[in-house]
């Protein structure tokens, strides 16, 4: 768009944007080549892959497991110690949810 020249607060406007991104953008598609964004820093990621295929495997194993349950088990295979909410979280990343039984109410 800037080569056909569009002002660059014309082009944030198209996309709903500020004119400083269009500017960081257009800065470093010429220092660099490439427009795509770095990766952030993020946080570190606690687990191995090979931790994470383990977590996978049990899950998919054992459906109705509970995520303490998945823990004790990559504890006591790798030494690996993590929170439930972790196991949760990877468990959701790779599209797997934990599964209850259904409990039928006998007072009704």
């Amino acid at each position: 768009m800037t080569e056909r020249g569009i002002r660059q607060v014309e082009i944030a406007e198209f996309f709903n944007t500020s004119q400083s991104v269009i500017s960081r953008t257009l800065t470093r598609f010429r220092q660099t080549g490439v427009a795509s964004r770095r990766p952030g820093s993020g946080a570190r990621r606690v687990t191995t892959p090979r931790e994470d295929r383990f977590l996978i495997i049990q899950a998919r194993r054992q459906p109705f497991a509970t995520a303490p349950q998945h823990l004790q088990s990559l504890s006591n295979a790798t030494g690996t110690r993590i929170s439930n909410q972790t196991v949760r979280n990877q468990l959701r990343e790779d599209g797997l949810t934990s599964y209850r039984p259904l409990s039928f109410n006998k007072a009704a």
